[in-house]
């Protein structure tokens, strides 16, 4: 709305001004203002919204004052987020998020760790934090290399930690409870972000997880007339959800970044 009226601006604000007062005061944000929040998925969504509101009134060159306080926001929600990474990889200096806080230390989820790090590294480019786009490289980079392509396992072995690739969240309700193989296309979106880099391009075994997330997607569409989407969740009887959008802008980067995987995407695929 603020991008095609930004006559519309002030009148916003009211909108804007109700998400930034009713953020809770150790900065995890929420869906639902005042419950308590577990989720490091929903802060970085919140982050992404934050985000979206700071380019939004940059652009139209709205009251300094007002854009300096959606930056502090910010600032402490990725504060927040880089608090509350698992454990074992705060010592190892990765960026790894449990998909739920309350998870054992050892425990890691990959759809959550995408997730995080595709906010935070838009963060970097706003506010001029380039270690934290060198250190998500890093982590996507020592995931990748972890990954066993031969089995094909969804657990990535870290150290002492398992990362999750398919888990699961459980948002306040039982019935919110998607399988993070509905993100997929977020996963290799993050993934293409970084695989341009002389550090990555070489790396047979960035590339390979990236072909295993792919292949998962094509194996996993599902037909609703001449739709094509990708199963959100096998749990629930009786319900489907779909991320066709999502699918095909990510395959569209993949392909058109397949000068990088020879053989692996040919031109027909």
């Amino acid at each position: 709305i603020l991008n095609c009226y930004p006559s519309a601006a002030t009148q916003m604000r009211r909108i804007c001004d109700w998400i930034l007062d009713n953020q809770k005061d150790d900065h995890s944000w929420n869906l639902i203002p005042g419950e308590e929040m577990n989720y490091p998925a929903v802060t970085a969504y919140a982050l992404g919204a934050l985000l979206q509101l700071q380019k939004s009134y940059t652009e139209i060159d709205y009251d300094s004052v007002y854009i300096n306080r959606i930056t502090l926001a910010i600032e402490r929600a990725t504060d927040y987020l880089f608090e509350n990474r698992s454990p074992l990889a705060r010592d190892a200096d990765l960026y790894l998020w449990p998909s739920n806080l309350d998870d054992s230390g050892h425990v890691a989820s990959f759809g959550t760790t995408a997730l995080c790090l595709h906010f935070l590294c838009e963060a970097s480019t706003m506010l001029g934090r380039k270690g934290w786009e060198i250190n998500a490289g890093k982590t996507l980079l020592t995931l990748a290399t972890s990954f066993d392509k031969l089995t094909k396992s969804n657990v990535i072995q870290v150290g002492g930690m398992r990362v999750n690739i398919w888990d699961q969240i459980h948002a306040n309700e039982s019935s919110l409870n998607y399988l993070w193989a509905f993100f997929s296309p977020v996963h290799i979106a993050t993934l293409l972000k970084f695989v341009d880099n002389s550090s990555f391009m070489p790396n047979e075994k960035y590339l390979g997880f990236i072909e295993y997330l792919t292949s998962w997607i094509l194996d996993n569409t599902s037909e609703v007339g001449k739709l094509t989407g990708i199963r959100g969740s096998q749990n629930i009887p009786g319900v489907k959800t779909w991320s066709t959008a999502q699918s095909v802008i990510a395959l569209s980067r993949l392909l058109n970044k397949r000068e990088l995987f020879n053989v692996r995407f040919p031109k027909s695929s």
